[in-house]
């Protein structure tokens, strides 16, 4: 494999990293996103019950009805905010996990940069090492064909 295919390969490589890399970012985003809507999906859910509850005042209620009505209303909001919670957890640990691979993805492609550093400096120190070794060739060809004095 010539220097070239090498760089070369070492390119498309940490190219993939950083595709990877930029697509995780993306879904992280996205799933901060999600966390946010989910957030506040909850505390409206959880303020209109709390409201509600409290608006409710016992005088009010004048007879059985209005009172199971009222019972099965706040059970109903309390369920849905019971619900948007448990949304918004999901949507939390959705985003731990998007920014755990994140992460990863982060280290791959920082491995990665670190490999074709390294390999540059190989290929430089080769490329170093064989001019060295030509310029060597070239000047015991020369001392030969020149006389001593």
């Amino acid at each position: 494999m010539t220097n070239k295919q090498r760089r070369d390969r070492i390119q498309r490589l940490r190219n993939l990293r950083e595709r990877a890399r930029d697509e995780k970012r993306g879904a992280l985003a996205k799933a901060q996103q999600r966390k946010e809507v989910a957030q506040l999906a909850h505390e409206e859910a959880e303020t209109t019950w709390q409201e509600r509850a409290a608006g409710i005042a016992a005088p009010t209620i004048t007879n059985a009805a209005d009172f199971a009505a009222n019972r099965m209303h706040l059970a109903d909001l309390k369920l849905q905010a019971e619900h948007h919670r448990l949304e918004r957890e999901a949507a939390e640990q959705e985003e731990s996990e998007r920014r755990d691979e994140t992460q990863v993805a982060q280290r791959e492609l920082r491995k990665m940069e670190l490999w074709g550093e390294s390999e540059n400096e190989k290929i430089r120190k080769e490329q170093a090492r064989r001019d060295q070794i030509l310029t060597d060739e070239m000047a015991a060809q020369i001392s030969l064909r020149e006389p001593r004095r």
